[in-house]
């Protein structure tokens, strides 16, 4: 995913809680 290279770090953190999450949350 190349959201990972934002250098936003709230993205970060939406994308670790999306991968912790599972991906069947998909609620961003």
């Amino acid at each position: 995913m190349a959201e990972w290279r934002l250098p936003m770090p709230k993205l970060k953190e939406i994308l670790r809680l999306y991968h912790e999450g599972g991906m069947s949350r998909r609620a961003i």
